[in-house]
């Protein structure tokens, strides 16, 4: 959690995120039909590791949201 809200990936993977997000709220939301092995949200953003090995990150980019690489992937 962070700041009255959290994120989290359920066991099917898809993303889940809760409680207070102020006005950003879903605004966008996850990019659809994609799965998650851990979602972690931020200030006004969340981000996530796909199943696939790649990041996508979501919400409010000007309030300290990390920019994600095109190339980077998990090991």
């Amino acid at each position: 959690t962070y700041h009255g809200h959290g994120c989290g990936a359920r066991p099917d993977g898809t993303p889940v995120c809760w409680g207070d997000w102020g006005n950003w709220q879903g605004n966008p939301g996850p990019p659809a039909n994609t799965l998650y092995r851990q979602v972690e949200a931020g200030a006004a953003h969340a981000c996530g590791l796909q199943q696939d090995g790649l990041v996508s990150c979501w919400g409010l980019t000007q309030v300290n949201m990390m920019v994600v690489p095109a190339d980077f992937a998990a090991p």
